[in-house]
C-alpha cells in the first residue's frame, strides 16, 4: 500500500532538492544497476505562471533489467495510474541520469505519455532538481529503493 504526503509536496520536494545540491553530485566510476521496485515522486510547475500546466505524481516503478519499466502510482488530486514503456541510464554532464519515459493510462487524463528523469546517486537513492531562473520552471524528483 502506498502512504502519500499531503498537498505541500511539490513545494517542499522542489526546495528540498535544490537546497541539498542535487544536481552536484559526483559520477560514479560504472553504470550503476537501477533494476529493481522504486518509490519515487516527481513534480513539475512554473513559479511565474499559475496557469501553466503543473505535473505531480507518486509512484511504485518497477525497472526490469531488460530495459521496461512498470509504474503504478497516484496523479496528485487526479486519482490512479498505470505505466509502462522503456527505460535507460546514461552520463549526462558527468553524472549518472536515468530516464523512463513510456505511456500512461489514467482516468483523469486517458492515454497519454508518460515521463520520469532523476539522477543517481547510490543504490539506494535517486534524485534531481532543474530550475531555470528565466522561465521559472522547476522540475524535482526523488526516489527510493523500495525492495
Amino acid at each position: 500500500m502506498m502512504h502519500f504526503l499531503r498537498d505541500g509536496l511539490t513545494l517542499a520536494l522542489c526546495c528540498f532538492l535544490i537546497a541539498t545540491g542535487a544536481s552536484a553530485i559526483p559520477a560514479q566510476a560504472q553504470a550503476p544497476q537501477v533494476a529493481g521496485r522504486w518509490q519515487c515522486e516527481y513534480a513539475t510547475r512554473n513559479i511565474y505562471r499559475t496557469d501553466a500546466h503543473a505535473v505531480h505524481y507518486q509512484a511504485f516503478i518497477n525497472v526490469v533489467p531488460d530495459g521496461t519499466f512498470q509504474a503504478q502510482g497516484i496523479l496528485r488530486n487526479m486519482g490512479g495510474f498505470q505505466a509502462q514503456g522503456r527505460w535507460q541510464v546514461q552520463q549526462e554532464q558527468g553524472r549518472w541520469a536515468f530516464a523512463a519515459y513510456g505511456q500512461m493510462a489514467s482516468q483523469a487524463w486517458g492515454i497519454t505519455g508518460f515521463a520520469f528523469d532523476s539522477f543517481v546517486v547510490s543504490a539506494s537513492q535517486m534524485q534531481m532538481s532543474i530550475q531555470d531562473a528565466a522561465s521559472g520552471h522547476e522540475i524535482a524528483s526523488r526516489c527510493t529503493r523500495a525492495g
